[in-house]
């Protein structure tokens, strides 16, 4: 991805990207999935989750620091999730308590993509224990190898085992000096919420994907697969119906994902767009995977299979 130059897509120029905007995003994220949804989770954290807060509400200076680096194929990541604190981001516990010019750091991450190749990390702490989300979090920006920040052990998942790693992170009296803060002191709230409206679209785009290669899968077998004198793919009830479920949703999910991408491009509120693609998006990615388990049967795996997507 590096040597492509998709690091570099969603970068503006001005920082040494190729400034070609988020719909393109989404379509690589998508295309990247049909493959290896865990590679894809490489890119879209990169970019989604890690520079986005950063084009929006960073510094020019913090915007020069990294996105640089974002644009030359170094992977960031988005530090959020903690044990007690998932969805609602509003509960978390890692603290970021004043000492001059920078803030000690203190508290515990869970979940972390891209938690062992980040060279960097966005992530929000308490910084007013009164106010939390209604004043009270910032959002800043740490450096991987800061004294201090270690990843206590590596989360074992069902799915998405490839490229993208999943960690616990944990701060130790890390300092992270002031100007590392993303946005405005106490801020943070909003800076994560809208940085998770664009990471709903590429994780819709990740189940578009998904979707995509296992129905293209289960109607190309259908199509070779002969019982009764016929491909099975003649068969209206068993399996034309399925295909045809399977087609209409991928379509729909679609449709959503595509207009959540267009409203963000060009500004506009996507909150609702980007829930909706995301959640229908998911489904539809177990829905058709499941269907498309049926109409392979008992088969495993097909000459294509092997050499089309290297499984």
């Amino acid at each position: 991805m590096r040597a492509l130059g998709l690091f570099s897509i969603y970068i503006p120029e001005k920082y040494g990207g190729a400034g070609l905007g988020f719909e393109l995003l989404v379509r690589v994220i998508e295309e990247i999935s049909k493959a290896c949804p865990s590679t894809a989770l490489v890119l879209d954290g990169a970019l989604t989750l890690f520079a986005e807060p950063i084009l929006m509400f960073g510094s020019e200076e913090l915007k020069k620091r990294y996105l640089t680096q974002v644009a030359q194929g170094a992977v960031g990541g988005l530090a959020i999730t903690e044990p007690g604190a998932g969805s609602d981001a509003a509960s978390i516990r890692t603290t970021a308590v004043r000492k001059g010019s920078s803030f000690v750091v203190n508290g515990t991450k869970l979940f972390i993509s891209n938690g062992r190749i980040a060279k960097f990390f966005v992530f929000d702490a308490v910084t007013d224990s009164g106010k939390r989300h209604r004043g009270g979090i910032t959002t800043f920006v740490v450096d991987a190898g800061t004294p201090g920040l270690r990843i206590s052990r590596d989360i074992r998942k069902m799915g998405l085992r490839g490229g993208s790693s999943t960690v616990e992170l944990v701060f130790e009296d890390v300092e992270v000096p002031e100007e590392n803060i993303v946005g405005q002191l106490n801020d943070g709230f909003r800076v994560i919420m809208e940085t998770l409206d664009a990471g709903r679209i590429g994780i819709a785009a990740q189940a578009l994907g998904i979707a995509e290669a296992a129905y293209e899968e289960a109607l190309e077998y259908s199509k070779n697969r002969k019982q009764f004198g016929q491909a099975i793919s003649e068969f209206e009830g068993g399996i034309q119906f399925k295909l045809a479920d399977m087609a209409t949703r991928i379509e729909a999910s679609r449709l959503l994902t595509y207009e959540a991408a267009r409203l963000w491009a060009v500004g506009q509120r996507a909150i609702k767009l980007a829930s909706m693609a995301k959640m229908y998006a998911s489904e539809t990615a177990m829905f058709v995977a499941k269907e498309a388990i049926q109409i392979f049967g008992g088969a495993t795996a097909t000459p294509r299979t092997l050499t089309s997507r290297g499984t």
